[in-house]
């Protein structure tokens, strides 16, 4: 299986959904996963493809790089830009 995630979705003007992560284990059996994740280098342009635009259907997001976009998300789904050290 693949599961295209958020970058892809950014990419294809939506064509292509985020899958969203369910982990769920099969009842009295252990779950095998092997994960692979991969994105682009941090200075990389995300834009929508000319191939995912036209009169009808612009762009949904502005470009951003790579690296902003981590920043944002990781602001969005952990706050880890307001964290504070504690240890």
């Amino acid at each position: 299986a693949v599961n295209s995630g958020d970058m892809m979705k950014r990419w294809t003007n939506h064509r292509f959904k985020s899958t969203p992560h369910r982990a769920l284990p099969p009842v009295g059996q252990p779950r095998y996963a092997i994960p692979y994740f991969l994105g682009p280098h941090l200075d990389t342009e995300i834009a929508c493809l000319p191939t995912c635009q036209g009169p009808g259907d612009p762009p949904r997001y502005p470009p951003i790089t790579y690296a902003a976009y981590l920043e944002w998300w990781y602001d969005a789904n952990y706050n880890a830009a307001r964290q504070r050290d504690v240890a």
